[in-house]
């Protein structure tokens, strides 16, 4: 009984460990992205933006889960996906920046 019982909890933890390993990666993989979206949405808006990277960071994971759930609603694929993801990141990182007032010279 005793084996039965080691055996079936080292079934459960290799089966919580690879969840728990998949669910790492997942998220390195979305800071990744994200942050790789935040750069590309800085870079298409015009000006220079006072924004630091974790700003970037979370307007690339905002625009990534925005985009993403955007696209899935109206059944794009994945460029389109891409895409809506740097629109809305875009977006963000506007908004973000804030209202710029016209300097006097």
């Amino acid at each position: 009984m005793g084996v039965v019982i080691g055996v079936v909890l080292l079934i459960a933890a290799l089966f919580v460990g690879v969840l728990v390993l998949k669910l790492t990666w997942f998220l390195l993989g979305s800071l990744v992205v994200g942050l790789f979206i935040g750069v590309i949405a800085r870079a298409v808006l015009p000006g220079r933006q006072d924004v630091g990277w974790l700003r970037t960071l979370g307007a690339g994971l905002g625009g990534s889960m925005g985009g993403g759930l955007l696209a899935s609603a109206l059944h794009l694929g994945g460029l389109m996906s891409f895409g809506l993801s740097v629109a809305v990141a875009v977006a963000l990182v506007a908004w973000l920046t804030g209202p710029k007032a016209p300097r006097l010279p």
